[in-house]
C-alpha cells in the first residue's frame, strides 16, 4: 500500500463530491430508502376508507420509500408538512431524515383532513 496517494474517503467516492452530491447519488441508484412509521391517528383514519381505495393509498406510500421528496410541500403553520394525491383523498407526512424515515401523519378527504389535528 503506497501511503503517498491519496485516497476518496468511504463516505464519498469521489474526493470533489459534496455530502449533498453523495445523498443525490444514493437516492438516484435507489440504495437510499426511507423506512415509513405510521401515526396512531393515520391508522384510525384508514380504517375509516373503503378497502379498494385503501390498497391503492398503501401503494402510493409504500412508493414513499423510494423518493420522499415526491410530495408537494405545505405552507404556513404546516411548512414542515409534505402532501401527496391519491384521488380524493391526500396524506399528510413528514421526512425525518436523520432517522431516514416518513412518518404518516393523516389521511383524509380534501376538506377534512386539513381541517384536523395534526
Amino acid at each position: 500500500m503506497d501511503l503517498g496517494k491519496s485516497r476518496p474517503c468511504g463516505r464519498h467516492p469521489d474526493p470533489g463530491m459534496t455530502q449533498k452530491d453523495s445523498s443525490t447519488l444514493k437516492r438516484r441508484r435507489g440504495v437510499h430508502h426511507f423506512g415509513i412509521k405510521w401515526d396512531s391517528r393515520a391508522v384510525k383514519d384508514l380504517r375509516s376508507i373503503d378497502r379498494e381505495q385503501v390498497k391503492v393509498i398503501l401503494k402510493k406510500i409504500s412508493e414513499l420509500a423510494n423518493d420522499p421528496f415526491q410530495g408537494k410541500q405545505l405552507r404556513g403553520q404546516f411548512q414542515h408538512y409534505r402532501r401527496i394525491r391519491i384521488g380524493n383523498y391526500r396524506v399528510i407526512y413528514s421526512v425525518l431524515k436523520e432517522f431516514i424515515t416518513i412518518q404518516i401523519l393523516r389521511i383524509g378527504s380534501r376538506g377534512k383532513v386539513y381541517k384536523r389535528k395534526i
